[in-house]
């Protein structure tokens, strides 16, 4: 009981309290939401350099996990000292009345996406090469006390960058380092306790996306969410393996499903926003929270080494032609830039 209890503890304080001061402290975004992600995009982005400076010197895992929690902790005190009001000051969404019907929408939105985090923590088994290879890498790094640096099959010494996409994408040892700190086996924390924040995220990810699109009309944005996820459902029951919608229904713990669910919408998001903010201060926060995320997708997974910049070369292209600001293809060209060096890195 004292060990659920102190992973517990741990993951809410690594997961959700944590990247909200953080967020207070680089982000003044006016949502809170965007807040957090900002928060939560910096505190991968931290682990992700410490992660490759210990895999390069063979330095132990667990000291990591101490000095990345200390970063974190000391940033997030800083957040919530400087801008912790911003959380009453701040919105979550509109603040219109909510009708019956509204009501009625949201608690089946509400329950779907429970329904599905139950199915998937409870219900669903995914053992193919990827679950195995990421799960492994987790439960071997948590072993020997390495980022990254022994076999999963015959636990010898391996090179440094022996695996240059799987190394740099150090997702699997996160799930390790959360483990260290909270006292759980990383296989745990990979396959049951963070699907608890990757599916709420993802679809409220996607909810926020729907609200660009449907503005003033919250009954329009529910319902179409409500639609969205039974689509979603129905092709998920018909795939194999190979999309975005069986990732996250069945192996959601994933970097790709993680990447795909998480990180390339909420970039989308995030270019959605720039073009609706006319304020030049509020889209500097806004850039501030994308380059973010296009450094932490390096830490999620291989994959997005070119899915990101691709997504931020098209919509970016997009955006400047509408909105005419050209002045900001500066922070285009430097969202563009940890995954693009990350792709290199993978090819040559």
């Amino acid at each position: 009981m004292i060990t659920t209890i102190r992973g517990a503890g741990m993951l809410i304080l690594c997961l959700l309290i944590l990247p909200l001061g953080m967020g207070l402290a680089l982000c003044r975004a006016r949502k809170l939401t965007l807040v957090y992600f900002g928060g939560l995009m910096a505190s991968w982005t931290v682990f992700e350099l410490l992660a490759m400076i210990f895999h390069t010197m063979l330095w132990s895992l667990r000291v990591m996990a101490g000095i990345w929690m200390g970063i974190c902790v000391v940033v997030a005190m800083a957040g919530y000292l400087r801008g912790g009001q911003q959380i009453f000051q701040t919105r979550w969404g509109e603040h219109k009345p909510w009708n019956t019907v509204q009501k009625i929408l949201l608690v089946l939105v509400g329950a779907f996406v429970v329904l599905q985090t139950v199915n998937t923590v409870f219900g669903t088994y995914y053992g193919n090469w990827d679950d195995e290879t990421y799960c492994a890498v987790a439960v071997t790094s948590w072993y020997t006390d390495t980022v990254y640096r022994c076999s999963t099959t015959a636990g010898t010494l391996l090179a440094p960058f022996h695996n240059v996409k799987y190394v740099l994408a150090s997702w699997p040892v996160y799930s390790a380092a959360l483990a260290i700190l909270g006292g759980l086996h990383p296989a745990v924390v990979y396959r049951t306790l963070l699907p608890l924040l990757e599916i709420p995220a993802f679809w409220w990810i996607g909810g926020a996306i729907l609200t660009m699109f449907f503005r003033k009309d919250r009954t329009r944005t529910l319902m179409s969410l409500l639609l969205f996820q039974l689509l979603f459902l129905v092709a998920a029951e018909k795939m194999t393996g190979t999309g975005i919608e069986w990732w996250m229904v069945v192996n959601c713990w994933t970097g790709k499903s993680v990447g795909g669910g998480m990180v390339v919408p909420l970039i989308l998001w995030m270019m959605m926003e720039l073009y609706d903010t006319p304020g030049a201060a509020q889209r500097l926060t806004l850039w501030k929270i994308l380059f973010l995320a296009s450094c932490a997708a390096c830490f999620v997974s291989a994959s997005l080494f070119f899915v990101v910049p691709v997504q931020l070369a098209l919509w970016g292209a997009v955006y400047l032609l509408f909105t005419r600001r050209y002045r900001e293809t500066a922070g285009i060209c430097l969202c563009l830039l940890p995954p693009s060096i990350c792709a290199v890195l993978t090819l040559f």
